[in-house]
């Protein structure tokens, strides 16, 4: 018989989202019935049932249907409503007896700057049963997947922010290492061509990073940011803004060679999920930008996060 799972050990998941709409937009899609039935799920999974009272005290009832027909019911409460900043609800998995099987408490937090919205999502376990540890294994992917159908629900066509994801064949752990130190850096946080040259580089919450990207092309571009959170092994946030080689504030090179409105600040959120398969697990990267995800394969940025990534996977392999 498996061991139950140790709740009280459990950390609490945290994911982080940006969306390029409104926050009131992205409250609502959690808390109208009708809106959060068009997302809420793993991908291809239905709701033939979604009721919820957005109140204090209201009910929460969803049916997920999965591609095979199978049905998850889920209850809940909702305990705070702070529109548009703050969303708290239970979630209770049951089995057929009626007895509690998992209760998670959700927590959706929002903060809006410059149209862009940053969610947070924390979900903290206060009940797990041993028949809980397979819905425990898949909970960060299938949240992950569900965001993903969110975004695509709130999000005006043509106005995506850069929105990458990547199969790592490694743990999180391996994969939140290869972002935590100057030297893991260097083997392959440069495009194809490319060197980086890294001055300083303080992997903790309010360290800077400062480096530059030597392209033979293109030239140099200094880039000088600051982490905002570090979390190991599941987050990594930071913002990018253009310098000089003192660290200085630069005008955007992308804009001046390219005649294109790129910011001349950036934030970029890296999120890792445990995904478990037959030979191991693995990591799902998703990386997020606030900059736009047209301009930025116009402008190159965006097929330089994919050589990056593509580097990064061949140091895994090593």
């Amino acid at each position: 018989m498996s061991a139950k799972p140790n709740v009280a050990d459990r950390a609490p998941l945290i994911i982080k989202r940006l969306f390029h709409a409104p926050r009131t937009q992205v409250f609502d899609a959690w808390t109208d019935p009708k809106h959060l039935a068009r997302w809420w799920g793993p991908r291809e999974f239905t709701n033939p049932v979604c009721k919820l009272d957005a109140r204090p005290g209201g009910a929460i009832d969803i049916h997920m249907r999965a591609p095979d027909g199978t049905l998850y019911p889920m209850k809940g409460e909702v305990r705070e409503v702070k529109r548009p900043e703050r969303f708290v609800f239970t979630g209770v998995v049951e089995d057929e007896r009626g007895n509690v099987v998992l209760e998670n408490l959700n927590t959706v937090t929002l903060a809006e700057k410059n149209g862009i919205t940053t969610l947070t999502l924390t979900v903290k376990t206060l009940v797990a049963t041993e028949a809980a540890a397979p819905k425990l294994a898949g909970m960060e992917e299938g949240w992950t997947q569900s965001l993903e159908r969110l975004m695509a629900t709130v999000t005006e066509k043509g106005k995506e922010l850069i929105s990458i994801t990547r199969l790592f064949d490694a743990p999180p752990e391996l994969v939140f290492q290869a972002w935590s130190t100057a030297e893991s850096m260097r083997r392959w946080f440069a495009p194809n061509g490319c060197t980086i040259e890294i001055r300083k580089y303080e992997f903790r919450v309010g360290g800077m990073l400062h480096h530059c990207i030597h392209n033979p092309v293109h030239g140099s571009c200094w880039i000088k940011g600051h982490f905002s959170d570090v979390d190991a092994p599941r987050l990594i946030a930071f913002d990018m803004g253009f310098a000089d080689e003192q660290g200085n504030a630069a005008e955007s090179k992308i804009a001046v060679h390219h005649e294109h409105d790129w910011p001349s600040r950036s934030e970029v959120i890296v999120s890792l999920a445990a995904v478990q398969g037959p030979h191991g697990t693995k990591t799902l990267l998703t990386l997020e930008q606030t900059a736009l995800e047209s301009l930025a394969k116009k402008t190159g940025a965006h097929p330089s996060w994919l050589q990056m990534l593509d580097h990064l996977a061949g140091e895994l392999r090593k």
